[in-house]
């Protein structure tokens, strides 16, 4: 049995008109994976919403966040480690 979820937080209709007129890149799009489960599970990536790709913003697996130069694209295949959780964003 896995114990584990991914959630896609789609912005592309979100109303900015109340952000901080100083923000210039308000972002994209969120992709959180969280993995309860004892054992590695493997998540297979969606097609980011107005991106090309996704990248890394908090491994809680990782002390760093180390991300390949062109981030991680459609169907590339996550391993999230025991007890995480991952948070990938459209870059800015």
């Amino acid at each position: 049995r896995r114990q584990c979820l991914g959630v896609l937080l789609d912005r592309t209709g979100v109303d900015v008109r109340h952000r901080d007129p100083s923000d210039r890149h308000p972002g994209g799009s969120f992709l959180l994976l969280f993995n309860a489960s004892a054992a590695d599970v493997e998540f297979t990536l969606p097609a980011p919403i107005s991106a090309d790709r996704w990248e890394v913003a908090v491994d809680t697996r990782q002390e760093t966040v180390s991300v390949p130069t062109d981030g991680y694209r459609t169907g590339h295949v996550y391993s999230l480690a025991p007890h995480s959780l991952v948070l990938l964003g459209e870059p800015r």
